[in-house]
């Protein structure tokens, strides 16, 4: 089926409340501001609705990438065909407490989210846990589903539950977070790890749709938001130029364990403000790739990204591993 056949699917809106929109700039909806035109543009405002598209991208056999707040994610220049987009998923009812007791606190959050709302909320309820994810870009199951990390905070440290629609038999699951001390926790959950990362398998002339959609999130808070806490996070993001410019946040994974600080090492082979067409190291923070005139492509970025991996091999004998995402 070609994609403008797909488009009429959700014409009657029976079935689908949302937007369909024909090549639309993708560089509209990444924090890096690049990207070439999706073909077709699927927002669902609702989860039944996000279930719907995807199950008629899989019935149709067609290929779709699934895009949150797309701030950890290098969208090509030469575009994508298909693309369904969480981020106006629920809306209304981004963030709710669930629970509410003297030593724990519970809340529901949507894949939608942005860490904004979920923040803004906390504040305004007085529940505490998610300071360190002030200011932080994207949404809460993109988190998830990279098992973000902020000052030493790690998404499943407060994640209890996910429900997730499986693609590969069409069904809405439960994960629930096993214990620490159980070896599955370990297995699914590391250093920008979860069990959702996956894609689909391309076997001959059948596509196998092993994708876990996030839906929505149970979190555990506390408490006693801490206002002060949130402003000194906040204010090191400032020092540190996360809002200078354009940026899908940090470039290259640290691997503290053997003592590897990407930025660090970054600052040291001199690569800090070195350009590549409209795609810049930033000067704060060397960890940082910015698009600072809006001028940048998807190519110079991967091309900055190529010469600071040469060079840190190069002078420290370190490689350094990619943790935005190139599409």
């Amino acid at each position: 089926m070609i994609l403008s056949e797909f488009a009429h699917l959700f014409n009657d809106g029976t079935f689908f409340r949302g937007e369909v929109k024909k090549n639309e700039p993708l560089s509209k909806h990444s924090t890096m501001h690049v990207g070439g035109n999706a073909e077709l543009l699927i927002e669902p405002f609702d989860f039944e609705s996000l279930i719907h598209a995807v199950k008629l991208a899989i019935k149709n056999n067609l290929e779709f990438f699934l895009a949150g707040g797309a701030s950890n994610v290098i969208f090509p220049d030469d575009g994508l065909n298909l693309v369904i987009t969480t981020r106006f998923l629920d809306k209304q009812n981004a963030v709710k407490l669930c629970t509410q007791n003297s030593a724990q606190n519970i809340i529901e959050v949507s894949a939608g989210s942005s860490w904004g709302a979920v923040l803004a909320f906390c504040k305004k309820n007085d529940l505490s846990g998610f300071e360190n994810f002030c200011g932080l870009s994207g949404t809460v199951g993109g988190a998830i589903y990279m098992n973000a990390s902020c000052f030493s905070l790690s998404t499943c440290e407060r994640l209890q539950s996910v429900t997730y629609f499986d693609c590969a038999d069409l069904t809405l699951k439960d994960y629930k977070m096993p214990l620490k001390s159980d070896s599955k926790f370990s297995q699914d959950w590391g250093y920008k790890k979860s069990p959702f990362q996956n894609n689909f398998l391309q076997e001959k002339d059948k596509k196998t749709f092993t994708k876990k959609i996030i839906l929505k999130a149970v979190f555990s808070v506390k408490k006693g938001f801490d206002s002060e806490r949130a402003d000194k996070v906040l204010q090191e993001r400032t020092s540190k130029g996360h809002f200078l410019a354009a940026s899908a946040g940090s470039v290259f994974k640290n691997e503290a364990e053997k003592g590897i600080i990407a930025g660090k090492l970054l600052e040291e082979c001199g690569l800090k403000g070195v350009r590549l067409g409209g795609a810049q190291i930033s000067p704060l923070h060397a960890n940082f790739i910015i698009n600072p005139e809006n001028k940048a492509t998807s190519a110079d970025i991967k091309s900055l990204v190529e010469l600071a991996q040469a060079k840190v091999f190069k002078e420290k004998g370190v490689k350094l591993y990619c943790e935005i995402i190139f599409v």
